[in-house]
């Protein structure tokens, strides 16, 4: 009896020293998108304001060199 409790404590110390930590989940989303002109020629260096209409809470980017632009882990809302 004493043998199999060592055995089940060793192998639960194996266990958790191998043990893979878990990756967090994040809620929210992400809002990507291009900024054109009215002909439909990309806008290099616009600027976007990424704005929750909830919380006032705003996020301020800069379009790259082809005009596209991503707003990564915004917080729920409109």
């Amino acid at each position: 009896m004493k043998m199999r409790g060592v055995l089940g404590g060793c192998a639960l110390a194996v266990g958790l020293v191998f043990a893979v930590p878990a990756r967090a989940q994040n809620v929210g989303a992400s809002i990507q998108g291009t900024v054109t002109d009215a002909s439909g020629q990309a806008l290099p260096g616009a600027h976007v304001t990424v704005r929750n209409v909830g919380t006032g809470d705003a996020r301020e980017l800069i379009a790259d060199m082809t005009g596209r632009f991503h707003a990564p882990l915004l917080s729920p809302g409109e």
